[in-house]
């Protein structure tokens, strides 16, 4: 509490030793909120590159038949791990009806 009481009486003393007529605590205080605002990041548009450029279409068009692709793969990866997970479920379960160890306990 004594650290924040000398730091008002530090601010008091460096505004009251101010000899500039007109400056006044409020205009201080202003100009210091107008500082900081000032630092405040704005935000920025991205600029559209040309539509008409073939090079970048083509790329574009290249781009989305590899996301196609690996979405496709995704698919038929996910299939082919449900049927081994059934596989392997089904083993456990024949494991277990014949008395061996492997149903995973």
């Amino acid at each position: 509490m004594t650290l924040l009481r000398s730091r008002k009486r530090g601010v008091r003393r460096i505004l009251s030793g101010m000899k500039t007529p007109g400056l006044h605590r409020r205009s201080v205080a202003a100009s210091g909120l107008i500082a900081l605002a000032s630092l405040l990041p704005l935000p920025v548009t991205a600029q559209n590159p040309p539509a008409d450029d073939p090079a970048l279409l083509r790329l574009i068009e290249e781009i989305a038949e590899q996301s196609r692709q690996i979405e496709a793969n995704q698919k038929a990866i996910d299939a082919r791990i449900a049927e081994i997970e059934e596989a392997v479920r089904q083993a456990r379960i024949f494991a277990a009806r014949s008395g061996r160890k492997g149903g995973g306990e």
